[in-house]
């Protein structure tokens, strides 16, 4: 019992000089993002028993340091974030298309078409004018790059979110290890008792970003080791196991159809082998020695096949890749070989888009929809074409589709309109009939039906079904202003002649352009119905009612149809921005929610400076008084 009253001075000393230091770390990291306020635990030491007497206290212990923070809000706002992040991708992206579009301004699709159209006006004035015929011309060619621009655009739009996804998918690798670093940290560190609180506040803002790029679930378990029980954490990203403590499943992209590609080319080669074996087999004497070669290459291949997919299944003769028949040889030696999916989802899909992996080789849905995040809000923009496609929100290639079909159904009809003669039949590039006939013009209904057929000489043509559907699949109308280019001259179009029966697929908005007659001379701009009658506005003026031919698309006329596209990406681009804000403002609460928990309040902090530093001074003074004391108690009364 010698001195215990200083055991128990002492004791505070110890627990306000702790309370100090954890305070001083408080104030220090009040700016810290992520950093959760921490609190000294104490409590009074376990007391002895005063025979009788009561109870003596022994003075304080400190029993630990926690910090403070609810998992049920984090949880809370981890769910939100994946919302914010998808739909601040959509906002960003629909914003950029939106600006591509330029509407309303000078440089936007309104101007350039009013400009084309009333160039033709201006030249049905007077249609000997080379004047106006050259503005027609610049026009025209303006109108074609209004689509070349926007679609080049689209395209380098889905090029970066491509871009985007590769650089998203090393991110959520880079936090995934991250957070298995510091499992191993707060593990080590909590094994003998003590609290990890700066890793856990770093690893809690490791699921905060990665909450924000797709949907995570977070779970922290129990578990005996060596008759300890240990705490394990587990991150689950987009349904699949992303960390499970100190276990980690990383992501990887792969290029779309490169699987698919080295079938093919594996397929091909037997296909070849097969063919060298007939040709062996065909000669005298049989080269049986050639065709054991040949034979051993073969299951070479197929070895080759069955490590690239599991789905391969080869039997004799014939090769399936998840039941579908790549390659077939009867008995003749003939050969059946069918490709597999090209790599592309949509048709106006650029080159090399990314697929995401799991490094244990099961696949990353990314049309899941269950996805969200980030991510989500890039495959949306990226990958989706609209209702009915793998991905149905309309992003990139849906803007890209609808741009394509109106430029092939403008070009259509304009150049029908363009080579029709003033009994409304079209005149086409001659094609052989049976008998020995040319049809020279078509008649076609409102609906775009062909009705008839005539010769040169507006004879009419009674075809049969076979002539007359080779008719409808290849006419090409005689005149055109528009067709296609192929890029392999600066701004050179293609020869009108190679577009085939109305069969326009081959424009696209990137490849739109006048035609090339009208590019090499505005001598060829047809301007009448009557080559003899050059003063004739009537044609002219019939070209310029297209612009309101409310038969050119279901969506109306031709203006009609853009400003739906323009309708379509303004609704949502406003329906992104407003689930954005609701977003903002749902996390921006629950943030507040847990700040007002966990975040360091600086008048807190300073009173809990005074109230600790009183309590260091007050076990001092404790102390000093005790030693008066034992001083006058030892060394004075010892002298009587």
């Amino acid at each position: 019992m010698a001195f215990f009253e200083f055991n128990i001075a002492m004791s505070g000393l110890f627990a306000a000089q702790r309370g100090l230091q954890v305070t001083s770390n408080n104030i220090t990291n009040a700016t810290t993002k992520g950093y959760s306020k921490q609190e000294l635990q104490q409590q009074a030491s376990t007391p002895l028993s005063g025979a009788g007497t009561g109870m003596l206290g022994t003075g304080v212990s400190t029993t630990g340091i926690t910090r403070i923070r609810d998992s049920y809000i984090d949880s809370k706002l981890w769910l939100q974030n994946t919302k914010l992040g998808e739909y601040n991708i959509k906002v960003t992206q629909n914003s950029l298309i939106e600006g591509v579009y330029g509407e309303p301004s000078e440089s936007g699709f309104t101007t350039a078409f009013n400009n084309m159209f009333d160039a033709i006006s201006d030249l049905s004035k007077n249609p000997t004018s080379g004047e106006a015929k050259i503005a027609l011309r610049q026009e025209l060619i303006s109108f074609s790059k209004y689509f070349n621009n926007v679609s080049i655009s689209l395209k380098q739009f889905q090029q970066d979110l491509n871009y985007e996804l590769k650089a998203t998918a090393q991110e959520i690798n880079t936090l995934a290890t991250r957070i298995q670093s510091l499992n191993k940290e707060i593990f080590q560190a909590e094994l003998y008792g003590d609290d990890a609180n700066a890793f856990r506040d770093e690893r809690d803002l490791c699921i905060d970003r990665l909450s924000q790029i797709g949907n995570v679930d977070v779970s922290e378990y129990e578990e005996e080791i060596g008759g300890t029980t240990v705490k394990k954490f587990k991150v689950r990203f987009a349904g699949q196991t992303l960390v499970d403590h100190v276990h980690l499943n990383t992501l990887s992209v792969q290029v779309r159809g490169e699987r698919e590609k080295a079938i093919d080319k594996r397929v091909k080669e037997i296909s070849g082998y097969y063919s060298e074996i007939k040709k062996e087999k065909e000669q005298t004497p049989v080269s049986d020695k050639a065709i054991k070669v040949l034979e051993d290459k073969i299951k070479k291949v197929e070895e080759e096949l069955k490590k690239i997919d599991a789905d391969i299944e080869i039997e004799e003769k014939k090769i399936k890749c998840a039941g579908k028949e790549l390659l077939s040889i009867d008995q003749t030696g003939a050969q059946n070989v069918t490709k597999l999916f090209t790599g592309k989802q949509n048709e106006e899909d650029i080159d090399d888009i990314y697929d995401v992996v799991w490094n244990t080789g099961i696949p990353f849905d990314l049309t899941n929809e269950n996805l969200s995040g980030e991510l989500k809000g890039i495959i949306d923009m990226r990958d989706g074409a609209g209702t009915g496609a793998a991905v149905k929100y309309n992003g990139v290639p849906y803007y890209i589709k609808r741009m394509d079909n109106y430029v092939r159904e403008f070009s259509k009809a304009m150049n029908e309109q363009y080579s029709k003669d003033k009994d409304g039949d079209i005149e086409i590039i001659p094609i052989a009939v049976t008998g020995g006939k040319e049809v020279s013009y078509v008649k076609k209904d409102d609906k775009g039906n062909v009705i008839a057929c005539y010769d040169a000489d507006k004879n009419e043509l009674i075809l049969d079904s076979e002539d007359l559907k080779k008719v409808k699949a290849n006419y090409s109308t005689k005149y055109k202003l528009f067709t296609y280019s192929t890029g392999n001259t600066l701004g050179e179009p293609e020869d009108g002649t190679h577009i085939l029966g109305g069969d326009y697929t081959k424009i696209t908005a990137e490849n739109f352009s006048v035609s090339k007659e009208i590019f090499d001379d505005i001598n060829n701009i047809h301007t009448t119905y009557d080559p003899e009658n050059v003063s004739d506005t009537s044609f002219l003026l019939d070209l310029s009612a297209q612009k309101n031919n409310k038969h050119m698309f279901k969506e109306g006329d031709p203006k009609e149809y853009m400003i739906a596209i323009f309708s379509e990406l303004g609704i949502n681009a406003k329906e992104a921005k407003m689930y954005q804000s609701t977003q903002v403002a749902v996390t921006n609460t629950i943030e507040n929610q847990r700040l007002s928990k966990s975040q360091v309040d600086s008048t807190e902090e300073f009173t809990n400076l005074i109230k600790y530093q009183q309590a260091y001074q007050s076990a001092a003074k404790i102390m000093n008084t005790i030693d008066g004391i034992y001083e006058t108690t030892i060394f004075k009364l010892g002298n009587f």
